[in-house]
């Protein structure tokens, strides 16, 4: 029996090299949530090109560069579409001392019923692109 499933998710690589602390929202609310996200990169000078172009591809339109913001969705999925249609402005922090990023979706759902927690998949696979480490890596 193949132990290769095509219908499973994406795994990294290398999943156990991946150092990402989040703050994820879990519950109901009326409208606004945040899920924060923060990692930290060897190379902190790559992160705003690799981050650009890796919100583009998923539809994200950049709107400012410092601090780098992205937004997208609309506003039916605001009321009744899935996590990752709805209107989201995503923002993105970099410390270069510490070659800390910061990540922030700010999420627009009316009574969210949350599933799949996409913001999550999108950070670990933003982190796992520009090569997150744990800091105690960069110490030494």
């Amino acid at each position: 029996m193949d132990t290769q499933n095509p219908y499973r998710s994406p795994q990294t690589e290398s999943p156990g090299e991946v150092f990402l602390q989040s703050e994820i929202f879990r519950g109901t609310t009326l409208a606004w949530f945040v899920d924060r996200y923060e990692f930290y990169v060897p190379e902190i000078e790559d992160v705003a090109p690799q981050a650009i172009a890796f919100y583009e591809v998923l539809g994200a339109q950049l709107v400012s560069r410092e601090p780098l913001t992205f937004w997208r969705g609309n506003w039916w999925s605001t009321l009744m579409g899935p996590e990752h249609r709805a209107r989201q402005r995503i923002v993105l922090r970099t410390t270069k001392s510490e070659r800390r990023v910061s990540l922030e979706y700010q999420i627009n759902m009316i009574l969210p019923t949350r599933i799949y927690y996409n913001s999550h998949r999108e950070a670990m696979r933003l982190a796992t692109d520009l090569g997150a480490v744990h800091p105690d890596a960069l110490r030494g």
